[in-house]
């Protein structure tokens, strides 16, 4: 009986090694998987909200404590980074006393912009592919994720300065381009976008947090005061007259109020 179930068990080792392992290719149901999920408003939308995804990462991003409420202000004498000691949020510390390098400092952040890139893009690119949805659905869409995109390469652009800049997601590396390029580049999608007129001035209780023409308005003007584009001085003037003329927009009665809970959504909030 041993001898048998050796042979039995001789036979089924070599039938193991003797099979084709051609059964491990499998080969796509489509041609393209990818174009072939982007096929419907509702899925555009889901392209569209994994492009916001990555503005709640800065707070704190892998290990990096990178909140956009202060970051700009933080080798500046208008605030204290915090922490109990140097050990404690090691990379603002050395910000703050200018002796951060290309290593240690706040390189999360460059992921976390990128990766907001790389989802506008999509969001992008597969509202203007698909073919057979009436504009007046694909324009928000198209129009919100341009200043979504517009967003993080400006941060990318004020951070950095000369960055690589792409529309199409790469497979490969990508060369860096000046800064006054990133700048221009970041002015044709906001212009493009407000130039849409498609979305709300300001959002309501069902579309906080969303962009609005209001939001692309202000940011068009932050960066081109930022840039110091006085060719743009006007456009931007124009802009901050058309939210004021909005009625939409204004000052709250006591400025206290502005860091409680309740007033998150007021009157002021773009």
């Amino acid at each position: 009986m041993k001898n048998i179930r050796f042979l039995f068990s001789l036979l089924f080792i070599a039938g193991l090694f003797s099979c084709s392992d051609s059964f491990l290719d499998v080969q796509p149901t489509t041609e393209d998987m990818e174009s072939d999920y982007y096929s419907s408003e509702e899925k555009l939308q889901e392209a569209l909200v994994a492009a916001y995804d990555p503005l709640q990462w800065c707070d704190y991003s892998w290990g990096q404590f990178a909140g956009f409420n202060f970051l700009s202000d933080a080798m500046s004498d208008d605030i204290h980074v915090g922490g109990a000691d140097y050990s404690d949020i090691d990379i603002l510390h050395l910000m703050a006393d200018f002796r951060a390098t290309p290593e240690k400092t706040l390189s999360d952040l460059w992921t976390v912009l990128y990766s907001g890139v790389n989802r506008s893009n999509i969001a992008i690119n597969k509202t203007r592919e698909l073919e057979g949805l009436s504009e007046d659905k694909k324009q928000p869409i198209l129009a919100e994720a341009l200043v979504l995109r517009a967003f993080y390469y400006s941060w990318l652009w004020k951070l950095w300065g000369n960055v690589p800049y792409y529309t199409i997601n790469p497979s490969s590396f990508v060369e860096q381009i000046a800064a006054d390029e990133v700048y221009e580049k970041v002015m044709e999608d906001l212009d493009e976008a407000i130039g849409m007129n498609v979305l709300a001035m300001k959002g309501n209780n069902r579309t906080y947090g969303r962009v609005t023409q209001a939001m692309a308005m202000m940011l068009r003007t932050k960066v081109v005061l930022y840039q110091k584009d006085e060719s743009r001085y006007t456009q931007a003037l124009t802009d901050m007259k058309t939210i004021i003329g909005s009625g939409q927009y204004d000052l709250v009665n006591d400025f206290a109020d502005l860091w409680e809970e309740e007033t998150e959504w007021s009157e002021e909030t773009i």
